[in-house]
């Protein structure tokens, strides 16, 4: 009242309505705090608790002007069932204060934790003044079989039960506590260890205000002190001052201050305040604020609704709709150094601004067990209870596998991209619980996916006409090239880690739409895990051709071309050059063995000869030394190599090794380009390689992206103090990555980005349609969309990106094929250059679609000169071909003609024609019937010269000569043959 009123004695000044204070700063405990905002309520002055944490302020029609700088009890309520879950205790006891804090607080635990299947045995509370019902919690606890206890008190309750429990020696409990007590220093005495020791509980974030300890020993005493100017010996301080003398011993004492937990929530308070204020006084550097106007505290109310800042310790403060901040709290453990000295040590932390998969965070190894003990205590209850309380739930099996980036939004793409390529192994000897997997060695070229596809969400998110007022979310999975860590990663994705049976197991997939995978094998399985549940699958580039069965695949898509032109156009660049015996080797996979299946078909229906089609896997050395032998053995000079870029490295260092060279390579898109591939020994070997090559596009801006703005907005850790212990429990894993944080150099050579850039925008274009969006109105957020209607959305899209690529899928969910072809070459530095040297181009009529500069072309050995590679030279005139058996047909030998047998080189029937002229009388031309034989040749010649009618544009005219002349032509060759026969 105090407060509200002033202590002026002029009522006109004081019954005007007008409050003397802006907004107040209190009060410690929940209980008090609601006695307080329901009486400063109806004033609408706004009330700012640092500590006031129960969920029943959250009520906004109880309390409109309430606000608070600590979580609401909620999430520290459910968070408590989510740590009992994560130990597998399924038996606990319950005790709390009974006022609002510990009522609500264990009123959401309990029902949390019956939602995780977790049985409470007991659930009993009381009051710091009632020692009856206290005594009556202690006999509760000793009789109880739960070895685990929740405890939901304020400190003060919980130094209650902490003396009984001690007097009473009652030890061995796994206490469970919250921010109210368990970092309070007055629960630390020389008996509490052996019964609070390696108690868990949350705890208020530790944040060091710089400049603080100092203020509170010197500065505040001497300036915001009461009594501080007043003379010891005046009638003034000896009635105003002697009230403080109790807080004088504390005047040279500030070494508690680091471990004060509070304050910082008490600084943010009195900031939003001011932020509030500065806005509503309309300030500015140069002209300062309007300090006339004056200020209601319903204008402060509304103002702390938009305050949204950042103070110097890093934190961010703003108010939810409920006028509490975001949760965040550590995870400590009771644990004693070496001393004998009580410490709180950070074992983990909860954090709901996070992704719900990477809120909890534990460190299990460090934490100190009830009794000091090493090992996490088990289940203490016997069969017959635990049959009676059990029933079927659904809940998530084994530890949660957590994206390598993540942001939620409104919507949620999820993606896997092998960012590291080695894979570690836990051990399965089966004597302890496996470790997760591990990853190392960072893939470049998958980071920058990751990357672009986190650009294109950020330009999404940005852009006023596409999905105006949508916000995109991203879950991105490192799956380190490996099939395990893919399955583990997709099955994460599909069914996210929350820990509430009902929202994983209600058939709503947490993500709309899926971006990967790299490799056609890892798209494939995939695909097939997915397919069931109808998410759609885009990969930027898995080209295997088998992916084209929408019976098999039918949420499929994918913005590169399928492999069906790529496997031809091999055929048709070794036509082009007359080489017609080639070697022929492959990935011993979907992707190679599909890709090589095509090329063999095409290759035999072009004339061109296969001399053999080896194949191998990167984890089968032996196979690999016999393709290496075939090569050494073959006569082939031209090898279409239809690798990945892992089988190709392979391939390369043992050809490298045996100083294989000399031979054509023919590639494919999968390593064509490969940086990986450039050694010091490899040119000898692979210069000259010609191949096709997916196109570079330069999306502009991502250059300067991936050197600032991804590291600062979008990598996990940036916004993190390195020596916090949320940085040292999460953010380790990442260490690998920030050596590229200044790189940028490859960007431009990147060439499936454009591709992942691609599948962002079509899933983005397919949402902005099911949520009928436009720039006007903005979206129908709160439509319910099934991936199944993003599937049916996908077959529509139909869009140009800003690079000028035209995105559309055809009817097996592929974009059209389009190729540059590239050319192994070698600068005068030495550095290996893939040149462009022509294009395929699908969309292009069939005459137009692969254009060759041969001129620009440096052949094998950096030759000039294009390489032959045939089974047998041409026959030349005199004799004639004779198949080998048991080889192709390109494999012959030349054998003299039979006496009386005629071989000549051309066959042209002009020439035939004046042999049989100038040779008519001769008897074997009349033995064959002369005239006929003359007119038989002649209208064959006519039947050649008819062709000439069809050159150039077509016309009216010309269209009936070409029927005409044609049918004369046919008709009377076709007479006489036959009136010869």
């Amino acid at each position: 009242m105090g407060l509200m009123n002033g202590q002026e004695f002029t009522s006109e000044e004081r019954c005007n309505g007008q409050s003397p204070i802006h907004a107040i700063i209190g009060e410690t405990e929940s209980s008090n705090t609601v006695i307080l905002s329901r009486t400063t309520g109806p004033f609408k002055i706004p009330v700012i608790s640092p500590s006031a944490s129960c969920e029943c302020l959250s009520n906004r029609k109880d309390y409109p002007y309430f606000f608070r700088t600590i979580a609401s009890d909620y999430h520290q309520s459910r968070a408590l069932a989510y740590i009992i879950k994560h130990f597998g205790w399924s038996w606990v006891g319950a005790v709390n204060s009974d006022n609002d804090y510990g009522n609500y607080g264990m009123a959401i635990f309990l029902n949390t934790a019956e939602k995780e299947g977790i049985c409470v045995e007991y659930s009993v509370k009381f009051q710091r003044k009632e020692p009856e019902k206290l005594k009556n919690v202690v006999a509760t606890i000793k009789k109880s079989t739960a070895k685990v206890i929740v405890a939901f008190l304020t400190n003060f309750e919980m130094n209650n039960l902490l003396d009984q429990l001690i007097i009473q020696n009652i030890t061995g409990l796994q206490v469970i506590g919250v921010e109210a007590w368990i970092t309070a220093d007055s629960m630390i005495t020389s008996n509490s260890f052996h019964v609070l020791g390696g108690s868990l509980g949350f705890a208020v974030k530790k944040n060091n205000i710089e400049g603080f300890a100092d203020f509170v020993i010197k500065e505040f005493w001497e300036t915001a002190f009461p009594c501080s100017q007043t003379k010891g010996n005046s009638s003034q301080y000896e009635l105003i001052c002697n009230v403080y003398q109790d807080l004088l011993v504390l005047k040279s004492n500030n070494e508690d201050v680091p471990e004060q937990r509070y304050a910082s929530n008490v600084y943010k308070s009195v900031y939003a305040v001011a932020h509030s204020l500065h806005n509503l006084l309309k300030c500015n550097d140069k002209e300062g604020c309007e300090t006339d106007l004056k200020i209601q505290p319903q204008q402060v109310v509304e103002a702390l609704k938009n305050v949204n800042f950042t103070i110097m310790v890093g934190d961010r403060v703003w108010f939810d709709s409920t006028g509490a901040v975001v949760a965040e709290y550590e995870v400590v453990n009771w644990q004693q150094d070496s001393n004998g000295s009580i410490k709180f040590i950070p074992v983990g932390y909860y954090d709901a601004s996070l992704p719900s998969d990477q809120r909890f965070v534990l460190n299990t190894e460090n934490i100190i067990w009830a009794g000091g003990q090493q090992e996490c205590p088990g289940e203490y209850w016997s069969n017959t209870e635990k049959n009676k309380s059990e029933k079927p739930f659904c809940r998530m099996m084994g530890d949660p596998n957590y994206p390598l980036i993540f942001k939620d939004g409104d919507v949620t793409i999820g993606a896997l991209f092998p960012i590291r390529s080695i894979e570690t192994l836990p051990s399965f000897e089966f004597t302890q619980k496996p470790q997760l997997l591990s990853c190392s060695s960072v893939n470049l070229r998958d980071f920058r996916m990751a990357q672009t596809m986190i650009f294109a969400i950020d330009e999404i998110n940005n852009s006023k006409s596409l999905l105006p007022n949508v916000y995109i979310g991203y879950r991105i999975y490192d799956t380190c090239g490996s099939r395990l860590s893919s399955i583990s990663a997709t099955m994460a994705l599909m069914n996210g880690q929350e820990f509430a049976a009902e929202d994983t197991c209600n058939g709503q997939s947490p993500i709309h739409a899926i971006i990967g995978e790299t490799e056609s094998s890892a798209t494939v399985i995939l695909s097939r895990t997915t397919g069931p549940f109808k998410i759609p699958v885009i990969s930027h580039s898995a080209t295997c051709e088998c992916l084209s069965n929408r019976k098999k695949y039918p949420s499929f898509f994918r913005t590169i071309a399928s492999d069906y032109h790529q496997s031809r156009a091999l055929a048709y660049i070794i036509k082009h050059f007359g080489w017609s015996w080639v070697g022929a080797v492959n990935s011993d996979n979907d992707y190679g063995n599909n890709g090589m299946a095509i090329f063999l078909n095409t290759a035999q229906e072009e004339g061109i000869c296969v001399e053999y089609a080896e194949k191998f896997y990167r984890t089968e050395p032996e196979k690999l030394r016999k393709v290496v032998d075939t090569i050494k053995k073959s006569t082939a000079k031209v090898i279409v190599a239809f690798l990945t870029s892992f089988e190709m490295e392979n391939l390369l260092e043992q050809l490298s090794t045996e100083n294989i060279t000399g031979l054509q390579m023919i590639g494919v898109e999968a390593w064509i380009t490969a940086k990986s591939l450039i050694a010091p020994n490899s040119f000898h070997v692979l210069g000259g390689s010609l191949g096709f090559a997916v196109r570079k596009i330069n999306i502009e801006g991502f250059a300067d992206y991936v050197i600032k703005s991804f590291w600062e907005t979008a990598f996990p850790c940036s916004q993190m103090e390195r020596n916090s212990s949320q940085y040292a429990l999460s953010c380790n894993i990442y260490q690998d990555l920030l050596v590229l944080k200044n790189y940028n150099e490859d960007v431009p050579e990147q060439r499936y980005s454009s591709n992942v850039y691609k599948a962002v925008y079509a899933v983005a274009h397919s949402l902005h349609s099911l949520l009928k969006c436009n720039e006007n109105k903005g979206c129908e957020k709160d439509l319910k969309i099934q991936p199944q209607q993003v599937v049916e959305a996908l077959k529509r899209v139909n869009f140009t990106v800003k690079m000028g690529d035209h995105v559309w899928f055809d009817s097996t969910g592929a974009t059209v094929a389009q190729y540059e072809v590239v050319n192994w070459q070698m600068d005068s530095d030495g550095s290996v250059q893939f040149t462009p040297v022509g294009y395929y181009d699908a969309s292009l009529p069939p005459d137009q679609r692969f254009v060759l500069n041969t001129e620009n072309i440096i052949w094998t050995g950096g030759q000039l000169e294009k390489p032959r590679s045939v089974c047998s030279e041409s026959c030349p005139p005199g004799t004639r071909k004779a198949a080998q058996k048991g080889r192709p047909v390109c494999c012959y030998d030349c054998i003299p003609c039979a006496e009386g047998e005629i071989s000549n080189e051309t066959g042209l029937t002009a020439l035939v024609a004046i042999l049989f002229y100038s040779k008519k009388d001769t008897p074997i031309v009349k033995a064959n019937n002369s005239e006929l034989s003359f007119l038989l040749l002649f209208s064959l010649t006519l039947c050649f010269l008819c062709s000439l009618t069809f050159i150039g544009r077509p016309t009216e005219w010309s269209c009936m000569l070409r029927h005409t002349a044609f049918g004369i032509t046919f008709c009377s060759l076709g007479s006489t043959i036959g009136f010869s026969a």
